[in-house]
């Protein structure tokens, strides 16, 4: 065998090596693209699904205790059975219901937040400010905390009383017109 035989099957073996290298680094690749897409596909599927509430646990716990109730031809040996079926029934209506006031507090809480984000800062004095913000905020008062807050709170209520009688008056106004 000659040299030049030999050389050429040197960059013979060393090009199919590459070319071997290369296969398996595309088809790693190749994996890797398609484990992702498929992850993808996934979280897409999960996203498409609707979430299943409380409400239609309850409707399902409902429809389940209905047909119980409709094979059941004596009624009167199953008392026991139906008070626990309706206490339950009463038990996850009332989680539905908390739920959904615990959700319109946060909304109000929100919505508050942002009101009196609108009060402009030349209405209250530093004080009263300092403890209607630890109030909005969730903050602990301390006593002085809270003495500006009763303050504040006679006050609105002499306004209030003060904005009755100017809505009298608006009234008697009108009928003149």
């Amino acid at each position: 065998m000659s040299i030049d035989k030999w050389l050429k099957q040197d960059k013979e073996e060393d090009s199919n090596k590459k070319v071997e290298s290369i296969k398996k680094i595309q088809e790693q690749q190749l994996k890797e693209v398609i484990n992702k897409k498929i992850e993808q596909l996934k979280r897409e599927i999960k996203e498409k699904q609707p979430l299943r509430s409380d409400s239609d646990d309850f409707l399902s716990y409902f429809v389940e205790f209905r047909d119980w109730l409709n094979k059941r031809t004596y009624l009167k040996g199953d008392l026991d059975e139906i008070a626990t079926w309706i206490n339950n029934l009463y038990n996850k209506l009332n989680l539905i219901v908390s739920q959904n006031d615990d959700e319109d507090n946060d909304t109000e809480k929100l919505d508050l937040k942002k009101q009196y984000k609108k009060i402009p800062l030349s209405f209250l004095d530093d004080k009263t400010r300092i403890a209607i913000n630890k109030i909005v905020y969730g903050q602990n008062r301390s006593n002085s905390d809270n003495y500006y807050v009763k303050k504040l709170n006679l006050e609105i209520q002499d306004k209030l009383k003060e904005a009755e009688y100017y809505h009298i008056l608006k009234k008697i106004l009108e009928l003149k017109n």
